[in-house]
């Protein structure tokens, strides 16, 4: 007897060019927990059918889905949490293998149909077969452009979410399939609903649990002292002991969250990376030091004052994941740390006032 409803696949851009081009170790590996990290978003509500290697086909019958225009927020939550997870591979400290260093480049695409299905056995395995399944299945490979992440429905499917055909946030497509015909469609964005959230996501260091706090005005604007204090070439004009600030690329093209720095400090070397970026506001970083892998979490904010010049505030704190050791240690050398920042800008209010 056949069944109605949502046919959803979620496919890994870029995976078979990232497996063939990375590691044999690390590759198969970083695919396969991205793709645990958007089943589980997806089930329940909907229900696994079949791991087909870079992507996962997910069912949402009639019965188990009750109320259908679930379907974009389920989707939505998949790409989030998909995008997390990358992000937190992307700031992974320990690998700097190729295949870690190329996980920016992967992103999800989602491709949703609304149609009958059959389920059977082939082998003691289950499975569901039907046009409607290889209709699914053929706009995988599509005419959509670039490789953001976004969600493919067909019009039936967005007909039974009750998705407004006239919403801007959606743009209409068309799909031409050998021996199918067209296949009306619509697409919308999901990399727009990521920026926002990374937007609207506040990450700083509050005063009230702040191990360090240095407190300086420096004689110009917030947008020259923002250039001042991130860009690589000029930091090693005012920060002690810094022999080179090299810049390293991030999730997104463009300087903003999860972009690294690496430092070198002659015996030491220490890593930043964005957690927050707003510029000439404020910016904050994890900041962790090799040897030792202690990280201290670093917020540096800007406020405009009288005469055209900015009160830099910098709060320093352990992450939430530090443990308890890390922590103790943290708050032995943070006078030590503290004195070396205040330091250092006043060295840059010198440059600033005689520029």
């Amino acid at each position: 007897m056949s069944e109605h409803g949502f046919l959803v696949l979620a496919d890994i851009s870029g995976f078979t060019r990232f497996v063939a081009g990375t590691e044999l170790e690390h590759g198969p590996r970083v695919i396969a927990n991205l793709l645990e990290t958007v089943a589980t978003q997806l089930a329940p509500p909907l229900e696994i059918q079949e791991i087909e290697g870079d992507a996962v086909f997910t069912l949402g019958s009639d019965r188990a889905l009750a109320e259908p225009a679930m379907l974009l927020a389920v989707v939505e939550r998949a790409f989030i949490a998909f995008k997390q997870r990358q992000r937190e591979m992307v700031l992974d400290v320990g690998c700097t293998c190729q295949a870690c260093g190329s996980i920016p480049n992967l992103n999800v695409k989602f491709i949703g149909h609304y149609g009958s299905f059959i389920r059977q056995s082939v082998a003691g395995r289950a499975q569901v077969s039907g046009s409607d399944v290889i209709v699914v299945h053929r706009l995988l490979k599509n005419r959509v452009e670039g490789s953001r992440g976004y969600l493919l429905l067909t019009e039936p499917a967005l007909i039974r979410v009750g998705q407004d055909p006239n919403d801007p946030e959606i743009r209409s497509h068309v799909e031409e399939l050998d021996a199918l015909g067209q296949v009306r469609c619509s697409v919308r964005d999901l990399d727009s609903v990521w920026r926002h959230l990374a937007e609207t996501t506040v990450v700083r260091v509050a005063r009230e649990e702040a191990l360090l706090q240095v407190e300086v005005l420096l004689p110009a604007p917030p947008p020259v002292v923002w250039d001042w204090l991130f860009s690589p070439e000029k930091r090693q004009r005012f920060e002690s002991g810094v022999r080179r600030v090299v810049q390293e690329s991030g999730p997104d093209s463009q300087v903003g969250v999860g972009t690294r720095y690496q430092c070198d400090h002659g015996p030491t070397r220490t890593l930043e990376t964005i957690r927050d970026w707003r510029p000439f506001r404020y910016c904050t970083r994890d900041v962790t030091r090799r040897p030792g892998k202690i990280t201290l979490r670093v917020t540096v904010d800007l406020e405009p004052t009288e005469g055209r010049r900015t009160r830099v505030t910098v709060l320093g704190a352990p992450p939430p994941s530090a443990s308890w050791l890390k922590r103790l240690v943290l708050r032995a050398i943070a006078p030590h740390i503290a004195a070396g920042l205040e330091v250092d800008l006043r060295t840059l209010a010198t440059l600033l006032s005689t520029s």
